[in-house]
C-alpha cells in the first residue's frame, strides 16, 4: 500500500514538472514529504514497540495461565487415580457381599426346608399349643427339674412318710411364727403407745419444772432451762440443765464452766422445781449452802421460802451455816453437841 502511494505521489511531482513548476518548489515538496514519512516512520517504530510489549505481556499471562492449568491437571488426575482406587476398592467389597449372600441365602433354604420338616412333625403330633412363656425358659426349667429328679433318684421307701411328718411339723411352726409375730407386732403397738404416753407425760413435766427452775433463777438473778433430750429412745433419754448468771447466756451445767456457787444454786433451784411432782407430805434438802457467799446465801433463802409458800408441803434445811431466815415464817431447830451429848432446842416456834 505504502509503495503504491510512493508511485501515486512520483507521478504527480513529474507532472508538476512537466507543467513548469520551479525546481525549488518541487525541492520543498520533496522535503516536506520525506518530512511526512520520517514522522510517520517514528510513530510505526513507536507502534510497533508497544506491540512488542503487549505481546511479551500476553505471552507471559499465556505461560502463567499454562502453568495453573498443569497444576489444575495435576490435581485432577491425582483425584481421578484416588477415585479409582476406591472404586476398585468398592467392587472388591460388593463381590465379598454378593458371596456372603450367597452363602446366606442357601444356609436360609436349608433352615427353611428344616423348618418345613419339624413343622410336618409337630403337626403330626398334635394341634399347636400356645406357650405363654419363651422356649429358653422351659428348657431351662425342664434341665432343673431333671436335676432335681436326678437328685431324688435313691430316695428310700421311709421318704414319703418323713415329707409328711416333716411337712405337718413345718406347717405347726409356720402357725406357731404367725401367731408371735402377731403378738410381737401387737406388744410393739403398745410398747409405741406407752412411748408416745411417757412422751407426753415427761414433756409436760419438763417444761413445768423449767417454768420453776427459771422462776426461782430469777430471784437470785439468773437464767436457765431445763430440756428433755434424747426423747425418742427411753434408755438414752435424759435432761439438759442450763445456767447463765449475772446477764450471761445459759450454757449447759458442768464442772468447768459455773463456780462451785453457782452450781449450789442451780441445783437447789433444780430440786425445789423438782419437788413439786413429788408426792410426799415433807422434803428436805440439806447442807445446801456450804459454797454460798453471804449474799447469795440470803438470796437462795429468799428463793426458798417463796417457792415452799403456798405448795402445801413441809420442808426441812438442814445447814450448819448462819440461818438467814429472818422475819420468815420460818420453825428454827438446832441440834449441837454439849460434853459428847446431843443438845435439841427450838430457837424459832
Amino acid at each position: 500500500v505504502e509503495q503504491e502511494a510512493l508511485a501515486s505521489k512520483a507521478g504527480i511531482l513529474l507532472k508538476l514538472a512537466a507543467s513548469g513548476v520551479s525546481l525549488e518548489v518541487l525541492t520543498d515538496l520533496c522535503y516536506a514529504e520525506l518530512g511526512l514519512k520520517a514522522d510517520r516512520a517514528e510513530e510505526l517504530k513507536a507502534g510497533l514497540a508497544r506491540l512488542v510489549e503487549e505481546a511479551r505481556d500476553m505471552a507471559a499471562r499465556a505461560l502463567e495461565k499454562a502453568l495453573e492449568l498443569e497444576a489444575e491437571a495435576a490435581d485432577v488426575s491425582e483425584r481421578l487415580v484416588g477415585t479409582r482406587v476406591r472404586l476398585e476398592v468398592l467392587r472388591l467389597r460388593r463381590e465379598q457381599l454378593g458371596a456372603e449372600l450367597k452363602d446366606l441365602r442357601a444356609e436360609l433354604r436349608l433352615k427353611e426346608a428344616r423348618l418345613r420338616e419339624l413343622t410336618a412333625k409337630a403337626e403330626a403330633l398334635g394341634p399347636r399349643v400356645p406357650a405363654p412363656r419363651p422356649v429358653d425358659e422351659v428348657q431351662d426349667e425342664l434341665r432343673r427339674v431333671e436335676g432335681q429328679l436326678l437328685a431324688l433318684r435313691d430316695v428310700g421307701e421311709e421318704a414319703e412318710r418323713m415329707y409328711k411328718r416333716y411337712s405337718e411339723l413345718y406347717s405347726e411352726l409356720e402357725t406357731r411364727a404367725e401367731a408371735v409375730r402377731a403378738r410381737r407386732e401387737e406388744a410393739m403397738k403398745e410398747v409405741q403407745r406407752r412411748m408416745e404416753a411417757w412422751r407426753s407425760v415427761v414433756g409436760k413435766m419438763v417444761e413445768d419444772v423449767s417454768s420453776r427452775f427459771r422462776a426461782i433463777l430469777s430471784r437470785v438473778q439468773g437464767d436457765g432451762s431445763v430440756s428433755l433430750v434424747n426423747a425418742d429412745d427411753i434408755e438414752e433419754a435424759g435432761i439438759e440443765i442450763k445456767v447463765g448468771f449475772r446477764g450471761a447466756k445459759p450454757v449447759p451445767l458442768d464442772s468447768y464452766t459455773q463456780s462451785g456457787g453457782e452450781r449450789s444454786v442451780a441445783t437447789v433451784a433444780f430440786l425445789l422445781a423438782l419437788q413439786q411432782h413429788v408426792r410426799s407430805p415433807f422434803r428436805a434438802i440439806d447442807e445446801y449452802d456450804i459454797h454460798l457467799d453471804p449474799v447469795n446465801r440470803r438470796r437462795l433463802a429468799e428463793a426458798l421460802v417463796s417457792a415452799v409458800e403456798g405448795s402445801g408441803a413441809q420442808y426441812i434445811v438442814i445447814t450448819p451455816g448462819p440461818l438467814p431466815f429472818a422475819s420468815k415464817d420460818v420453825r428454827v431447830i438446832t441440834v449441837q453437841s454439849v460434853e459428847g451429848e446431843s443438845v435439841v432446842k427450838l430457837l424459832r416456834p
